[in-house]
């Protein structure tokens, strides 16, 4: 057994696939290819930038990337930008425009063996802006509630009009300045 120990305190290296079985655990950094990360950078006079890979990939890569500034770099001057066209070959980072000076991206492209995709549900959630609601002077409140009452027709006989309960409404107006009045209804 020693002698196993002794082999693998020193470089191990396998020339084919291995499978591990269960969690795997680096104590130090692990170093990948250059297929797997790198950088691209978009010159000043451009928009789009292609990564092509070296090997090709047997699915598609999971894609992402970061963008590095150095420097005084204005923020809000920058383009916003998305990866594009993401193959088995390579993939494309791309900005909305020219952004008039040279932008570089990290980026990590990623195997994952049986990826999934995540749809939405088609249920959008719009986020309004926070408001605070500021206190505002409530009119006395009228003790006969508002209820139509409906009678039966002739032709209806037999059927009971609905118990109507009064029930207090909530009213809330809201605007932009951030000012929320509220009046409670009986």
């Amino acid at each position: 057994m020693t002698y196993f120990n002794n082999i693998f305190r020193n470089v191990a290296e396998f020339f084919g696939k291995v499978i591990f079985h269960s969690d795997v655990a680096f104590v130090g950094r692990p170093t990948f290819n250059k297929d797997t990360a790198g950088f691209a950078v978009i010159k000043g006079d451009g928009s789009e930038v292609e990564v092509k890979f070296e090997k090709e990939y047997v699915t598609e890569p999971v894609v992402n990337i970061s963008l590095q500034i150095a420097g005084a770099v204005e923020m809000n001057n920058l383009s916003t930008y998305a990866v594009a066209d993401v193959n088995t070959k390579g993939f494309k980072i791309r900005m909305n425009r020219i952004a008039g000076m040279d932008l570089r991206f990290s980026w990590i492209a990623m195997a994952v063996n049986g990826a999934t995709s995540t749809i939405s549900t088609g249920n959008t959630v719009l986020v309004a802006p926070t408001v605070t609601p500021t206190p505002t002077t409530m009119p006395p409140a009228d003790p006969t509630p508002i209820v139509e009452i409906i009678t039966p027709t002739a032709s209806e006989s037999g059927v009971q009009p609905p118990t109507l309960t009064p029930t207090p409404t909530l009213e809330i107006e809201a605007t932009l300045t951030s000012t929320v009045s509220a009046t409670i209804i009986p």
